[in-house]
């Protein structure tokens, strides 16, 4: 039963992989169950744009790539983690097979959703190169992980996602796991430690119980 008494809004930041995953889809079916009167904005944000967003308070919760360090005031919580896959046209010569291996990976051209040079997803493309043994060239740099996989689809490159973008249907494009790396991606729930609204407390509170169990914290 819907909850009473209380209303207001809740504005939400979600990077792509929020929605594909399902995570953000879940967290809105189990709030409009408990509290229908509040009205939610969703809108379409990468990680660095949310935590601005969330310290000047134009959205209330981001569904964000976690920080080793987040803004004064903000704190997240892993809600779920994945595995890698790579993405590449479905003609690329490494579509052949069910699986890549790291060192396959050397000497091809990669699309990077280019978020942050220090703290975003570029991270990943480190961590590869540093178990391979290369330097990955980066051909192109786009916005999102959208864009990339256009550009992927289209014979430009290939570019590292988490594996719920397989979801992401687009002409052309296949996936395939790497066999011999292993890189947690996560997911995590972030707002500010002191939240005033009721109707954004009763969201973040909702939503870590269905995934974690817990309520809003920095990560261990």
């Amino acid at each position: 039963m819907a909850a009473r008494g209380l209303a207001g809004v809740v504005r939400i930041g979600s990077v792509a992989s929020g929605v594909s995953s399902g995570v953000l889809s879940r967290m809105l079916h189990q709030f409009r169950i408990s509290h229908g009167d509040v009205r939610i904005e969703v809108v379409a944000m990468e990680t660095p744009r949310q935590f601005e967003a969330l310290v000047s308070g134009e959205i209330d919760v981001g569904i964000v790539r976690p920080w080793r360090q987040h803004p004064a005031g903000i704190v997240a919580t892993i809600v779920q983690t994945e595995c890698l896959l790579v993405a590449m046209a479905e003609d690329h010569a490494l579509a052949a097979s069910g699986h890549v291996s790291v060192r396959d990976l050397k000497d091809q051209r990669f699309i990077a959703p280019h978020f942050d040079d220090d703290t975003g997803f570029s991270e990943v493309l480190t961590a590869l190169g540093v178990a391979g043994g290369f330097v990955p060239f980066l051909e192109h740099r786009v916005h999102d992980f959208i864009a990339a996989i256009s550009l992927a689809s289209a014979g430009y490159g290939v570019v590292v996602v988490p594996e719920s973008m397989r979801n992401f249907t687009q002409p052309g494009i296949c996936y395939r796991p790497i066999a011999d790396f292993e890189y947690p991606c996560h997911l995590a729930l972030a707002g500010r430690r002191r939240e005033l609204s009721p109707a954004v407390r009763a969201f973040v509170k909702e939503s870590l119980a269905l995934f974690t169990g817990r309520a809003l914290s920095d990560p261990a």
